[in-house]
């Protein structure tokens, strides 16, 4: 059986492992900080919650950036110069 196959096998399976691996870790990060403050106002944890999707991918991003860079310096490599757009996510140069 190739490897496309298996894919398309068990597509729900994978999609559904996807979608754990991007929802649980800031849920669980969010509850872990709503039970060591313990806030009684709904509306605290509420914003914990919504601050965690963000929050989390924005530190995995910055992470990965801070990785790759650890790993060319300790190689000897230079990285692949990036092009910055002006536009939040790059989005005039996917319009140009």
């Amino acid at each position: 059986m190739a490897r496309s196959d298996s894919y398309y096998a068990n597509y729900r399976l994978i999609f559904l492992l996807m979608v754990l691996r991007a929802v649980v870790p800031p849920l669980t990060i969010a509850a872990i900080i709503c039970n060591i403050t313990s806030w009684t106002h709904r509306s605290y944890a509420v914003l914990t919650y919504l601050l965690a999707f963000p929050a989390y991918w924005a530190i995995r991003i910055q992470y990965g950036l801070y990785y790759k860079r650890r790993d060319a310096a300790r190689k000897g490599a230079i990285l692949v110069p990036e092009v910055n757009g002006s536009w939040i996510g790059n989005i005039d140069l996917m319009l140009w």
